[in-house]
């Protein structure tokens, strides 16, 4: 695989990640705003929330798909994209793995790491497009 269609493949999996990101992001305020756990209830009420169902399985999905943009990057040999897609990993990371600590604490901190999580990975990845001009 050439050099120029490597990058064109790391960016547009950047771009669905970045999408994925505004998507997961949007049911996640929804949530936040319209939708109460009940106390006790936790991840049996995930089941129970198709919106709140919707953000924890994109949000696991994005794993897997932020994965293999790293995967993508170390096989085109970029060190841009390397750099990228580590980022950009650890933010999705960072707000899965609050999501579900919030879930059973409901502790607005949590929910405040979420979003930085989200901020982190966004721009990462929006980086990535926007230096990667070759």
């Amino acid at each position: 695989m050439s050099l120029k269609v490597a990058q064109y493949k790391l960016k547009r999996s950047a771009l669905a990640a970045s999408s994925l990101l505004v998507l997961i992001y949007l049911l996640g305020v929804y949530t936040a705003l319209f939708i109460e756990i009940p106390e006790g209830e936790g991840w049996s009420f995930v089941m129970k929330s198709v919106v709140l169902l919707a953000h924890a399985v994109l949000g696991t999905l994005l794993i897997f798909h932020s994965g293999s943009l790293l995967l993508m990057a170390r096989k085109a040999k970029s060190a841009l994209w390397t750099n990228v897609s580590v980022v950009g990993l650890l933010g999705v990371l960072l707000s899965v793995g609050t999501g579900s600590s919030f879930i059973t604490t409901d502790n607005d901190w949590l929910t405040f790491a979420m979003s930085a999580g989200f901020a982190i990975s966004i721009l990462a990845y929006l980086y990535g497009i926007y230096a990667d001009q070759n």
